[in-house]
């Protein structure tokens, strides 16, 4: 992991406790300071799908859908895996066109928002 070098000014009392906090659990300042903030991060977001991964997701779950079922491309997820998806579009041209190909579905309108909705075949 790349370290950088940062400068600051504390209150004399700040100083003192993290001193005394570094030496108490026997590590350096630097060592010390660098925990409390890994510590006071928020964790890590949900990992971002791709628009191929979001595709090949998108084709298994359509292939398992009934035929002559209809549905929006992103109803095929759950809104919070939804969210994950980077590049909508993009993965919706990419599922009409590879779903069509397969003969999987047919595009049977577009809603008033423009979203594709199919039918599965």
């Amino acid at each position: 992991m790349a370290h950088v070098n940062i400068s600051t000014s504390l209150e004399f009392n700040v100083l003192t406790a993290l001193v005394a906090g570094a030496a108490s659990a026997g590590r350096g300042l630097d060592a010390h300071i660098e925990k409390i903030l890994t510590e006071a991060m928020p964790p890590p977001g949900p990992k971002r799908m791709s628009p191929e991964e979001v595709v090949a997701l998108a084709l298994a779950r359509a292939e398992a859908r009934p035929i002559n079922d209809e549905f929006e491309l992103e109803g095929l997820f759950d809104p919070a895996e939804w969210r994950t998806a980077d590049k909508p579009k993009v993965a919706g041209r990419m599922f009409r066109t590879r779903a069509e190909a397969r003969k999987l579905v047919v595009l049977i309108r577009r809603t008033k928002s423009r979203h594709a909705v199919y039918r599965r075949v």
